[in-house]
């Protein structure tokens, strides 16, 4: 778990995947617009025609997917609640999960990138670059804040989380879902200054993508780039997250098979609610 390129932050609020649990989930969505220019301010400072044109493609995004990718959220869910609902899960079946997870949110990427691509394009120079230098104090206050923690200190942080992540699912954890995650939090390579090294990796290539001020080559760099920059990956942070992600997507299984009826019966609900909502934003 843990906090990862900070980048994403901000591209993804464009692409409006709000996926929360809870009864929260209809007005997040509903009030996206809202939440969506809040959230921008924090990077650029838009002037009136570029608050107009995000707002006005903004409000088209959003009507396209409540109409077009919401239905495809309930399909995915009732699939995952079948999945979930197997005796028996691996690490490739969560796999799976999330490889279908990520499926959606490319057709919302997809779909963004021409109207993301003439606003970043339309900035003046004094807006990308506090655009750049905000990306680049989120990294260093990223680094600050893991780099130099002890092994302890990382270790307790990703207990804390994926215990948190997990109950808010499951519900309390047996002593032995318990132990599951703290030997999969011992096992975690800790992964703060190889992140750190691809973010400024990644933000060098966003900057030179910016100062042309092309929209074509802001489009290229956002097809490539805006939620998957494996291509630029070096060997040990490729190396270091397969692994990560390998540990992850084990303990994920171990978890779910140990579910005690009343954990199964809590997810079960969780998973209905969602659909509940979705199908009702329809």
């Amino acid at each position: 778990m843990g906090k990862r390129r900070t980048r994403i932050r901000f591209f993804v609020l464009l692409l409006m995947l709000l996926v929360t649990a809870g009864c929260t989930t209809k007005i997040a969505y509903n009030y996206a617009h809202w939440w969506a220019n809040w959230a921008v301010d924090d990077y650029i400072d838009l002037d009136r025609e570029q608050k107009a044109f995000f707002k006005s493609e903004f409000r088209q995004l959003h009507q396209w997917h409540r109409e077009t990718q919401l239905p495809l959220y309930v399909e995915f869910l009732e699939q995952l609640r079948t999945t979930l609902s197997e005796q028996q899960l691996t690490a490739d079946s969560i796999h799976k999960q999330a490889l279908a997870t990520q499926q959606l949110m490319e057709h919302s990427k997809k779909k963004v990138t021409p109207a993301l691509a003439q606003l970043l394009s339309s900035l003046s120079a004094k807006q990308a670059d506090k655009l750049l230098k905000t990306l680049a104090r989120e990294t260093e206050k990223y680094l600050e804040e893991n780099t130099y923690k002890t092994e302890e200190k990382r270790h307790k942080a990703r207990r804390k989380a994926m215990t948190r992540f997990i109950k808010k699912w499951i519900g309390p954890l047996s002593r032995e879902q318990k132990q599951l995650i703290e030997e999969w939090a011992q096992a975690m390579h800790p992964m703060a200054q190889l992140d750190a090294d691809q973010q400024m990796l990644w933000q060098q290539k966003f900057a030179d993508a910016l100062a042309g001020a092309q929209q074509a080559d802001i489009q290229i760099f956002l097809d490539r780039y805006l939620l998957d920059d494996e291509s630029l990956w070096q060997a040990e942070y490729r190396e270091q997250t397969e692994k990560n992600r390998r540990a992850t997507r084990q303990l994920l299984a171990n978890l779910l098979n140990s579910r005690s009826d009343k954990q199964r019966r809590k997810l079960d609900k969780k998973l209905n609610n969602l659909i509940e909502d979705f199908t009702q934003l329809q």
